[in-house]
């Protein structure tokens, strides 16, 4: 992914990550289910993070904590951060 762009991985604690899970129907009924294999599913959500930091380490150019944030306060922050990196505003062609 870095190749062809610029990538931004948005975090936030495992507990706001599942907060946000369980507010939404949608999301709950649409997103592959977890397995149960822990004693919650929260227990579980945060072994499967651990189990992918390091993927998303190398994959990432940037990480932004959208914990307590607005959406456009996280926009923001990723322009900031693109601004940072030049890589905005993006070269036309």
């Amino acid at each position: 992914m870095k190749n062809d762009g610029f990538v931004v991985h948005l975090s936030a604690d495992p507990s706001e990550l599942w907060h946000r899970i369980c507010q939404d129907p949608r999301t709950r009924e649409t997103r592959p289910k977890l397995d149960k294999s822990s004693d919650s599913e929260l227990d579980e959500l945060k072994k499967l993070m651990l189990s992918r930091a390091a993927a998303y380490a190398n994959a990432r150019d940037v990480e932004v904590d959208v914990e307590g944030r607005t959406p456009d306060e996280v926009s923001e922050a990723v322009l900031i951060l693109m601004k940072a990196h030049g890589c905005y505003p993006l070269a036309a062609g």
